[in-house]
């Protein structure tokens, strides 16, 4: 039986999004009742004081778990004095560029200046820049005070962010994707290319930044599907012509070339639904025969359902009592409910166990998930009885981590 949450539906936060700078990132903030449009200028509250920003998202409300606490509030739309105080600011700022680099060649510092920026209430003056090893920048620092008599702060930033200051156009001619609508940069790896099958020459997989082009993160969710639904390289596999290997696979179009065992001079164009994988990638020296009496698939290019291997009869109850400790021990040894979570159903010859669970402090579990049909679990969780908990049972505060260092160490030789 599912035990359900009782808790009171949580309301929508109205936001606007604001922008301090063209290209950086983009934060909420509380309108405070007042109604903004895109481009509209404005003066929002920040842990550094007042600040000028650009509106570039109007009224509109999102859900609470995407608010990062305390959500600010903007002050007021600015007025002809904000707009002249931040002309002025403008201007300072090309000066002060200026004269940062005139003292970083009178110091000979190899570092390479990027951008300055004032302060909205001018109480402050930051410069970015890149370099390639740390620099000691103190001696500039209070040349440059004594210049323009502010809190000075030297900054320094990566290749790509300073792409994402500059700006330009990549080589697709488009503007940079970090300064036009990116608000982070994600990961991105040579792994991608090679997945999508992209030429590894690095000046064509390279942006203007000289690291790897951050659109290629864009289209792997959709390349990993594409993996996951697809025979790998080498795959022995049943077709309804007959069994074969793997010579060829088209990814977007969701075919493979087989080369037919029986015939090895032929090679047939086949859907990824015809056939039936037998063994994934290349045979192993010490791979076992593929059993001539193997189910084949139907006409239909559906793989016949074969009787369960001997794998779940003898060993899925032991494997899935000891999956199922395991979960419970982080329970107790953390001090805090966990959602173990398990897909049902079968993917390809992989046959999957089920009974996602919750389990509280003590590893009890208290709301559990059939064997094989999708269900929803619902758990009332006491915060409050998990704290009395922590308090009497300080079973995760006790933990000897100091001795720890001998176990890393053994493993580590």
């Amino acid at each position: 039986m599912e035990e359900q949450i009782k808790t009171a539906p949580q309301t929508d936060v109205e936001v606007v999004d604001i922008q301090f700078r063209s290209g950086q990132k983009i934060y909420f903030f509380d309108p405070d009742g007042q109604r903004f449009a895109d481009g509209d200028h404005i003066i929002i509250d920040t842990a550094r004081g007042e600040e000028f920003g650009i509106c570039v998202g109007g009224n509109h409300k999102i859900p609470p778990k995407n608010v990062v606490a305390p959500l600010r509030k903007v002050l007021r739309r600015a007025t002809p004095q904000d707009e002249k105080t931040i002309q002025e600011n403008r201007a300072k700022e090309k000066r002060a560029f200026e004269v940062c680099q005139q003292k970083i060649a009178e110091h000979g510092l190899d570092m390479q200046l990027v951008n300055a920026e004032v302060a909205f209430d001018g109480s402050k003056i930051l410069f970015y820049f890149t370099a390639d090893e740390r620099v000691d920048f103190r001696e500039l620092v209070k040349n440059l005070a004594s210049v323009f008599r502010t809190r000075i702060e030297l900054r320094q930033i990566g290749v790509r962010d300073k792409a994402r200051m500059v700006g330009g156009l990549g080589i697709c001619g488009r503007p940079f994707c970090c300064a036009s609508f990116l608000d982070d940069f994600q990961p991105v790896s040579i792994k991608m290319a090679k997945t999508q099958n992209l030429s590894l020459n690095p000046t064509k997989i390279s942006g203007t930044c000289g690291r790897l082009m951050c659109c290629l993160k864009y289209e792997q969710d959709a390349y990993e599907d594409l993996i996951r639904n697809s025979p790998r390289m080498d795959s022995f596999v049943d077709t309804p012509e007959g069994r074969g290997t793997v010579v060829e696979v088209g990814l977007l179009r969701q075919r493979v070339k087989v080369r037919m065992e029986d015939n090895p001079e032929t090679i047939s164009v086949f859907s990824n639904e015809d056939i039936a994988v037998l063994r994934s990638g290349k045979a192993r020296k010490n791979d076992p025969p593929i059993p001539a009496d193997l189910a084949p698939i139907s006409g239909s290019g559906k793989r016949v359902r074969r009787e369960q291997t001997e794998e779940k009869p003898l060993l899925g109850e032991q494997q899935h009592c000891a999956w199922e400790t395991v979960q419970r021990g982080h329970a107790v040894a953390n001090g805090c409910y966990v959602c173990a979570v398990n897909r049902v159903g079968t993917e390809g010859e992989s046959e999957f166990w089920g009974q996602s669970f919750v389990a509280d402090y003590y590893g009890q579990i208290v709301a559990k998930a059939p064997v094989s049909d999708e269900a929803i679990l619902y758990s009332d969780l006491d915060l409050d009885a998990l704290e009395d908990h922590r308090r009497i049972w300080p079973f995760f505060r006790d933990r000897r981590i100091d001795s720890y260092g001998g176990i890393t160490e053994r493993w580590g030789r």
